[in-house]
């Protein structure tokens, strides 16, 4: 249904009384986004809003004395005539917000505003304003934007979207998207975290305008889980570090310009402090596109355990559970058979010769060795036992225990991105795997 001329010779009028009145200079309006926290971290460093290039204070609009004159009754009159299906609400799938009639001519000021702050051609724009929210109205479908921040994740040199998929990718935000993100969704965090990177899902969306949301959700909603643990457990396999997303915005891309909500991925673990980054290599970009689409894609059940026991890992702040969680991880693939209770008495045995055979010649009498420690460390943990954390037996050496749940959590991943990566139609799983394995060296 197009906008009538009546309704659109009124909102002409409305907004051409209400720039004539800002051209008189009582008013400011916003030129960019205006931060609401006062402390931004970046870098290490914390700086205030006044610092910020480009951003300034405002004053509110007066909108009794703006629109003095205005019979804003005849032109809600007019907009509910129009567009009775509308009602007085613009809902969204995942909330709900009262649109009144002041909402929109706010949008439709703030869009002539940005167009053209010096007002030497409003009257063009004010036009251009009123087309496109009659373009918007006429509409079924808008898009929809998951924005997933990535946290201890960078790649250095990179200024490129990484294209993970159709709809998904990884995308290096700018300063004026970092500010608008957090001002908008992260009020009242201490110094909440600069995410520089995130996941950026786009869909198509029914445009609901009604106060009731909708039972039936494009196919892609149910997948959105799937899909950033697939982005992050491939970052996991590919390099160390504590790559989490714990903030997940939705953005419903439509005229009005607002977001529908936001929701926090938690985890087992709160992660607190600082924790180290995984810093992706440009060589390394090919290698987690393939990655995510193999979890994403692919039959992996196989590997959650791991996957899982991977990414909680890494978030632990105790080196003890990290141990543990890797070697259950581990457990995960290279004790696959001991179900049956033949084994059950060679279980320490097993896990390390299998470990061994994931390499060649010399190497697998040392790797042994070090699975060895490995599960023993585990054992020691789990049953008890006193551990001197400066001093644990790892290697050839007495080592302090981060550095052990280092280099387990390594095993972890040398054996996760060894085992997805087999050829196809040879699988860990397959009976006498393992044992094949070793006779063959």
């Amino acid at each position: 249904m197009s906008m009538d001329y009546s309704l659109r010779e009124e909102l002409h009028n409305v907004l051409t009384m209400i720039f004539k009145e800002l051209i008189r200079g009582e008013y400011i309006l916003y030129q960019k986004t205006v931060p609401h926290f006062e402390k931004l971290t970046k870098g290490g460093m914390s700086i205030t809003y006044n610092d910020i290039p480009d951003y300034a204070l405002t004053t509110s609009l007066n909108w009794p004395r703006l629109t003095e004159g205005i019979n804003m009754t005849k032109l809600g009159g007019l907009w509910n005539e129009q567009y009775p299906q509308f009602g007085s609400l613009v809902g969204t799938r995942d909330g709900k917000r009262v649109i009144t009639i002041r909402d929109i001519i706010n949008v439709l000021v703030t869009g002539v505003w940005e167009n053209d702050t010096e007002f030497k051609n409003f009257e063009t724009y004010i036009n251009q304003e009123i087309e496109e929210l009659a373009y918007f109205l006429s509409q079924t479908k808008t898009k929809t934007r998951i924005v997933a921040l990535l946290e201890n994740f960078y790649i250095d040199n990179y200024e490129k979207i990484i294209q993970l998929d159709k709809d998904v990718v990884i995308k290096k935000l700018t300063e004026d998207e970092i500010i608008k993100y957090q001002s908008d969704h992260l009020k009242g965090l201490h110094q909440p975290t600069v995410s520089q990177f995130a996941i950026i899902i786009d869909y198509e969306d029914d445009i609901i305008f009604s106060d009731q949301t909708s039972q039936e959700q494009p196919e892609i909603i149910e997948e959105i889980p799937r899909i950033i643990d697939a982005v992050v457990q491939a970052l996991n396999i590919i390099k160390a570090g504590a790559v989490t997303v714990k903030w997940q915005i939705t953005e419903q891309l439509d005229y009005l310009g607002y977001f529908s909500g936001i929701s926090k991925r938690g985890r087992l673990d709160t992660v607190i402090g600082p924790m180290p980054k995984c810093c992706l290599m440009l060589g390394e970009v090919d290698r987690l596109i393939s990655l995510y689409q193999k979890l994403l894609y692919e039959d992996v059940k196989l590997f959650e355990i791991a996957l899982s026991r991977l990414s909680e890992s890494e978030l632990r702040r105790n080196p003890t559970d990290s141990i543990i969680d890797s070697v259950i991880g581990l457990e995960s693939f290279l004790l696959r058979e001991t179900g049956d209770d033949k084994y059950r008495g060679e279980m320490r045995w097993r896990f390390s010769i299998n470990y061994a055979t994931l390499f060649n010649g010399e190497e697998r009498l040392e790797r042994r060795k070090l699975a060895l420690n490995a599960y023993d460390l585990r054992s020691k943990i789990v049953h008890g036992g006193r551990l001197d954390p400066n001093r644990v037996k790892f290697g050839p050496n007495k080592v302090p225990i981060g550095e052990a749940a280092k280099e387990i959590r390594d095993m972890l991943r040398y054996t996760l991105n060894y085992l997805i990566n087999l050829p196809p139609g040879e699988s860990f799983d397959s009976e006498g795997f393992w044992i094949n394995r070793l006779l063959k060296w």
